[in-house]
């Protein structure tokens, strides 16, 4: 909802936001703007209002991997990302200058909202492994075998490699 609670918003199988008056029960408007330039393929699946200097814009996920920051005055996406997998979760850190993105390939981004710069923070095999295997005479490197191969490295819990 927006930050005087009198809006709220909510993403839909197609790809749109809606803003609806809370009070007045009314349609007050969607976005994006350009549908065609920022389409959100498999829908929007996920969304947080965003806080402090970034007030009046969501983040919104879609589960083709798109997420956008969306200004809710104007309905235009002021920066956009895709990450491998749908954008299943999102979540602002405390200080609101960063959020969290989850993806359906098991994967967890770090987002700094002022440029959209991101970095793995986790991740791990997102279907079921039909192999594992150490090294020999070294047990510090592993690799698992599921739809992909992963190299990790036990002492950093790193993963090192990934091949898809």
């Amino acid at each position: 909802s927006s930050e005087d609670a009198k809006t709220v918003y909510l993403g839909t199988t197609s790809g749109d936001v809606c803003a609806i008056g809370v009070d007045s029960k009314l349609f007050k408007g969607s976005g994006p703007v350009n549908r065609r330039k920022h389409a959100f393929g498999k829908g929007i699946v996920s969304m947080v209002a965003c806080t402090g200097k970034y007030a009046g814009n969501l983040i919104i996920g879609a589960g083709d991997g798109s997420v956008a920051m969306l200004n809710v005055n104007t309905m235009k996406v002021v920066r956009k990302v895709k990450f491998q997998g749908g954008a299943t979760s999102i979540a602002l850190n405390a200080a609101g200058d960063h959020f969290f993105v989850g993806t359906d390939r098991s994967n967890i981004y770090l987002v700094a909202i002022e440029d959209f710069d991101y970095e793995l923070r986790s991740t791990c095999n997102y279907k079921e492994i039909n192999d594992v295997a150490f090294a020999r005479n070294y047990s510090e490197l592993f690799a698992t075998c599921a739809n992909d191969v992963r190299l990790w490295n036990t002492k950093g819990k790193d993963e090192l490699l990934r091949t898809e």
